[in-house]
């Protein structure tokens, strides 16, 4: 059905003649209930009407918006938003870049975008934004580094513009909370695929960001044919899948080129869009992987390839849904998506017409339920944040983690929130099912630290405080910082996050101290944005009474 109307979005208006594509359903066969999300691209730039889309099983559309450019990731939040990031195409800097997210009503209440420091210029990137407990988001950016490039490959451009990724954790407000450089951690050298003699690099090309069960960062980077785990604390790299630089050995896989949509999964395992550009012959597949993250094994347990074999150059998701089913975005190809079961058989198949594609696809029900939310009370100060003359501290952000109360006290949920000046946050859980868990506080240069002993939540609350007594941390493992009134905090200076205060700590700080370091940096154990010789000393006395981290 076309119709004629004006909208205005974005400050861009349009009065165009209006046309949805087609959505052809291929094949359906009891597929999982609920309403798919997808915004509509085309890579030959032909003048179609972009939208956003949700759409029903049987390919109706339940509701759709023109917009005035493509749209990529356009999904629901845990928060219950909508959220997308218009763009014309990739390499348009001109046009607004930022995630727009939308409540029930579809009406714009926030956007979110990249944090840009005064001397230097990001760009929010297109590819992913997770919003989180605390209402901020993770967001990818992206930027430009001009590198002589003949001092690193023979025929090297010296002057090449090379692009490197940046994650960010920003408010709404633009206020930066955490960032890690890609182009600091990888070697450009490890793009073995990339021209890198070219006036222009993009080596790394980060596509998805997930937050790990244990708090830390996945990342997807499709330049390098990599999943890189990242400590979300101190930004080192933990561990490297794929590519020159992989750690795993794969058992029963020959690994993943080009990837796409790293996605850890309830059971611990990981599953990935592997678009197999430099696999011969080119296919693309649905893929899970167990991952031995100790002796660093990783084994395929299951994959999706389609019947007959499909490629997709680019873009491409895989969502687990809660009936085990698995949602496939094919990405740059037709079929646009499929649903399969975990057996492999075909629920559902849908295709938008030829050379009509979406980013990602995802599925889930709308509009979304109202959620039983548990609620934690917490009050904790890290050492170096609290003021005993002012009874106050500087606020930060910390992460609370839930642990089954019996060994090996499984993770079961957790919340990321803001302490105020009085050391107070309220956490928020979902998946709390019972009584007895463990409360494990950590902070980006705290110890972690554990409660005293297993709580309970009652009617869904719960209030604790770790700063009246030490008993309040497992083990007694805290430190007095005040006397009047009494109060205990978290150990500082646990700045590498390895569960130790010591030398590697102290060096650390030092070197940051020496070269005059400022900002939102783990080195800065007291929170004045400054590392200096006052951040120093808390470190020194830690690591001389061998602080460490004491769990059950």
């Amino acid at each position: 059905m076309k119709t004629l109307f004006t909208i205005s979005l974005l400050f861009i208006s349009i009065n165009i003649q209006s046309q949805i594509p087609d959505i052809t359903v291929i094949q359906s066969n009891n597929p999982s209930p609920g309403k798919m999300f997808m915004g509509n691209v085309r890579f030959d730039m032909q003048p179609d009407p972009n939208y956003l889309l949700i759409v029903n099983n049987d390919g109706s559309v339940y509701w759709s918006r023109q917009m005035s450019t493509s749209t990529y990731d356009f999904k629901i939040q845990p928060n219950g938003l909508l959220s997308y990031f218009p763009a014309e195409f990739r390499g348009n800097l001109n046009l607004p870049r930022a995630f727009y997210t939308l409540d029930s009503g579809y009406n714009i209440v926030d956007t979110f975008k990249a944090f840009s420091p005064p001397n230097d210029t990001f760009w929010t990137d297109n590819h992913e934004c997770k919003i989180l407990s605390n209402g901020h988001a993770l967001i990818l950016a992206f930027e430009y580094r001009w590198i002589d490039m003949s001092v690193i490959v023979p025929g090297g451009n010296p002057n090449a513009r090379v692009e490197g990724y940046i994650i960010q954790e920003v408010d709404k407000n633009n206020n930066l909370f955490f960032q890690w450089k890609s182009l600091d951690y990888f070697l450009i050298t490890d793009a073995v695929h990339e021209n890198l003699t070219a006036a222009q690099i993009n080596p790394v090309h980060t596509n998805a960001m997930e937050i790990d069960y244990d708090g830390n960062i996945l990342i997807s980077s499709r330049c390098l044919s990599e999943i890189t785990k990242i400590n979300r604390f101190t930004g080192a790299i933990i561990w490297r899948l794929g590519g020159e630089k992989n750690q795993y050995t794969f058992t029963n896989d020959s690994g993943f080129s080009y990837q796409h949509d790293i996605r850890r999964l309830p059971n611990g395992n990981i599953t990935l869009f592997d678009n197999g550009n430099f696999k011969s012959p080119q296919e693309s597949r649905a893929v899970e992987y167990q991952l031995d993250e100790v002796n660093k094994i990783c084994t395929r347990v299951w994959e999706y390839r389609h019947n007959p074999p499909i490629y997709a150059l680019a873009m491409g998701s895989v969502q687990r849904l809660s009936n085990g089913n698995s949602l496939i975005s094919w990405g740059s190809v037709i079929p646009t998506l499929t649903e399969v079961t975990p057996s492999g058989q075909t629920a559902l198949e849908l295709a938008f017409p030829p050379s009509v594609y979406t980013y990602r696809t995802f599925k889930g029900d709308w509009p979304v339920p109202p959620t039983s939310l548990i609620t934690l009370d917490l009050t904790a100060i890290p050492q170096g944040f609290y003021n005993p003359a002012l009874n106050k501290m500087r606020g930060d952000t910390v992460s609370i983690y839930l642990r089954n109360a019996a060994s090996p006290y499984n993770l079961i949920d957790s919340s990321e929130n803001y302490l105020d000046s009085n050391g107070n946050g309220t956490f928020s859980f979902t998946a709390v099912n019972g009584a007895g868990y463990y409360l494990v506080v950590k902070h980006r240069n705290s110890i972690e630290t554990w409660s005293g002993s297993a709580v309970s939540f009652i009617s869904n609350q719960l209030i604790y405080n770790f700063t009246t007594s030490s008993a309040k941390s497992f083990g007694n493992n805290s430190v007095q910082v005040d006397n009047s009134p009494v109060r205990y905090a978290l150990f500082g200076g646990d700045v590498n996050q390895d569960s130790f205060i010591d030398g590697a700590d102290l060096s650390a700080v030092d070197n940051d101290a020496f070269s005059l370091v400022f900002g939102y940096v783990s080195t800065d154990v007291n929170g004045d944005n400054f590392v200096d010789a006052s951040d120093l000393s808390i470190v020194d006395n830690n690591a001389f009474n061998l602080v460490s981290v004491v769990r059950p």
